[in-house]
């Protein structure tokens, strides 16, 4: 690869095909400087139409003109050909639609043939990655209440007066709440009065990712004529591929060209997906006063620019990136994504649940021993007071079948208690 810098002279247009041999245009020799930052402008992916919009996918049909007579026309085929065909395109596009992290080596030997040319610049002066999350506030209310307001009445059942108090404070947070409702003034009367509010039970509520925006600053300071030629030529570019191009009659603007970054020599730091330039800012007099060399090129000029990712991330655009930014170890493989994870959650759900039903079947079951034994025990007694055969006879039988279903009861909760101390083992 050619470390040679293209003449100042040449068109924007004639550098561009350049890109084809990979040509960069650079500061200094990148034989001589190991780490560094590259930039290409590439042109945008435009989206396809996949609903009948080209005329491939359209077929002629007859129609009865306004005049009586037969025509025919072009309208969206419907067949089942079509329907696969489009099935097919909208898969392709929603991979266009979504972050792609890009390998610094895509980014220097590209194969696009729209794009701009390679820009070769020293590392950044700051180098920095954020990832923001949106959450917003909300109030869950009688909503997030509601659930407690069926564990309340269900404890309430157990005796009366439980569950007049249950009801009781459920309809006061019902009616405190519906008094905030009515505005300040009145919420704010009930709570002076009551001295306490209703709980709002607010919660962070995930909204979105927001896509990373990255700033990079370069303040540089050409040692010669030719580093200074570099130089201009570096801005000129950058500033030409931010900008759009208009129609012939300027009645329509291209959208600008995207950027493709990636940081060289280095595995340490962070992959880009394609991202759109915000804002180009090139500062002549960096140090607050204007210095000159004798061929009038600035001593020093600062660069500023600022990109804005196209898509925001998520784990799979990280799974399906650059391994140096994968993490290590156990989660490398996001667990809750894979199947055997998947699995073991839904066994634990099931285990979960099984435990419940274990505690309410031996509370069941420990209930109908102690209503069975109060039940033997009052047959005994009468079996000891029995007065002739006939009457103890009866008895017997009493206390027989009393005894057998206690018997049965206590067997059935044993093996009750089994299961249960099994599941909580497994929970463990």
């Amino acid at each position: 690869m050619s470390n040679t810098t293209p003449a100042v002279s040449q068109s924007m247009e004639q550098t561009t095909t350049l890109t084809q041999c990979s040509k960069p245009i650079q500061l200094y020799d990148s034989n001589l400087v190991q780490l560094g930052f590259v930039l290409r402008p590439v042109k945008p992916i435009k989206i396809p139409p996949i609903f009948g919009g080209n005329a491939a996918d359209q077929v002629e049909v007859e129609v009865k003109g306004d005049d009586g007579n037969p025509t025919t026309t072009r309208v969206p085929d419907t067949s089942a050909t079509a329907r696969a065909k489009a099935t097919k395109e909208i898969e392709r596009v929603g991979k266009l639609l979504r972050a792609k992290l890009v390998e610094t080596a895509a980014v220097e030997f590209t194969t696009y043939t729209d794009s701009g040319p390679l820009i070769r610049l020293p590392l950044p002066e700051k180098i920095k990655d954020s990832v923001r999350l949106s959450y917003s506030t909300a109030d869950m209310g009688v909503v997030a209440a509601g659930a407690l307001f069926g564990q309340d009445v269900a404890e309430g059942f157990k005796d009366s007066t439980s569950l007049a108090n249950s009801l009781a404070g459920n309809a006061s947070y019902l009616i405190r709440t519906l008094l905030n409702g009515l505005g300040a003034a009145v919420g704010g009367a009930s709570q002076k009065f009551a001295g306490n509010i209703p709980n709002p039970f607010s919660a962070a509520i995930f909204e979105k990712v927001v896509p990373r925006k990255f700033n990079f600053s370069w303040t540089i300071q050409p040692q010669d004529s030719g580093e200074s030629e570099n130089l201009r030529d570096i801005i000129n570019h950058i500033r030409y591929w931010s900008l759009p191009n208009p129609s012939a009659d300027r009645l329509i603007l291209d959208v600008p060209f995207e950027w493709e970054l990636g940081f060289v020599g280095t595995s340490f730091l962070y992959s880009f997906s394609r991202c759109v330039m915000t804002s180009l800012d090139i500062d002549y007099s960096p140090n607050g006063f204007n210095a000159f060399m004798a061929d009038g090129a600035p001593q020093s000029v600062t660069i500023t620019m600022d990109f804005e990712e196209i898509y925001p991330l998520d784990k799979s655009v990280i799974e399906g990136g650059p391994s140096s930014m994968l993490p290590s170890g156990a989660l490398a493989n996001a667990p809750e994504n894979t199947p055997e994870a998947a699995a073991t959650e839904d066994a634990k759900i099931a285990n979960d649940e099984a435990i419940k039903s274990s505690v309410a079947e031996v509370k069941k079951l420990r209930e109908e021993v102690a209503k069975l034994t109060r039940a033997r025990d009052a047959a005994e007694a009468l079996l000891e007071t029995g007065q002739d055969n006939t009457t103890n006879a009866g008895y017997q039988l009493n206390y027989d079948k009393a005894q057998s279903a206690l018997d049965s009861a206590n067997a059935n909760l044993t093996a009750a208690v089994q299961v249960e101390q099994a599941a909580l083992l497994e929970a463990q």
